[in-house]
């Protein structure tokens, strides 16, 4: 299958560069059949002198207007496809599996990926103000009773909290940290709701650059802008492979979960 994709590339790849290699000499052949017929068209019409001869200069014009634009759009149509199979055959590379739009898509993706883990649940987040009241998503992880489970949120004693709320303009100082401990306290009736004993949680002190689900063998990931919430970002999803930014994330999480203070 990867070989039939890489031959059509291939097929575009070539006939893309040579009709831009060779598009002068294209529209330097077009022009001297379009002239010939004109010529000839207009040789008739002095011999002749009818009405017919400027008639059929009208009908040369068109036709060479209408080859020239069907030319035009032969090439835009290859020049498209060739694109689009170039990119399709670069996501695998980079493990890239889809995008989900909004923070609802998020929560969906979440707690269908929770339902069918095997392996193990990762959360990077800030507050979890705007993931874990989602539907679905604490049930969830109360259901989740052997399963690994690591949550990371910020230390609401941290100095970035105030950074990231002057940042957001959502929040007060203190309105972020109401939220973080109220994340906190969340998941604390989680862990005794499931009886987990694998479900841990740890503060971070740091300033994250992206928000992370890593469930099993593909993470859901996007970062945190500097004038916005995290949650109104595109979210990309990553499968394990290799080569794929899978494994550089889970990277990223494993080392800053080793930075950060237990709570339990």
């Amino acid at each position: 299958m990867k070989e039939e994709k890489s031959n059509k590339v291939t097929v575009f790849g070539f006939i893309k560069t040579a009709l831009t290699q060779r598009a002068s000499q294209v529209f330097i052949i077009v022009f001297t059949i379009s002239g010939g017929v004109l010529s000839y068209i207009s040789t008739l019409s002095t011999l002749y002198g009818s009405i017919w001869g400027p008639l059929l200069l009208g009908v040369a014009f068109l036709f060479i207007a209408l080859l020239l634009t069907a030319i035009h759009q032969a090439l835009k149509t290859l020049l498209q496809k060739e694109n689009q199979l170039g990119q399709l055959e670069a996501y695998p590379k980079i493990g890239l599996q889809g995008i989900a739009g909004t923070r609802e898509e998020t929560g969906r993706i979440l707690v269908q990926n929770i339902s069918n883990a095997v392996s193990k649940v990762k959360i990077l987040t800030i507050s979890g103000i705007t993931l874990f009241p989602v539907a679905g998503v604490e049930q969830k992880l109360c259901s989740v009773t052997r399963l690994p489970v690591y949550i990371l949120l910020m230390d609401p004693t941290s100095e970035y909290v105030s950074v990231r709320a002057e940042e957001t303009g959502s929040w007060s100082l203190k309105g972020y940290q109401d939220q973080i401990e109220s994340s906190i306290d969340l998941l604390k009736k989680i862990k005794l709701r499931s009886a987990n004993p694998n479900m841990h949680l740890r503060l971070y002190q740091e300033l994250p650059v992206f928000r992370m689900l890593l469930i099993d063998n593909n993470v859901s990931v996007s970062y945190y802008p500097s004038d916005a919430l995290g949650s109104v970002i595109p979210v990309f999803q990553f499968e394990s492979g290799r080569p794929s930014f899978y494994h550089a994330f889970e990277k990223q999480f494993d080392a800053l979960w080793n930075r950060s203070k237990e709570i339990f």
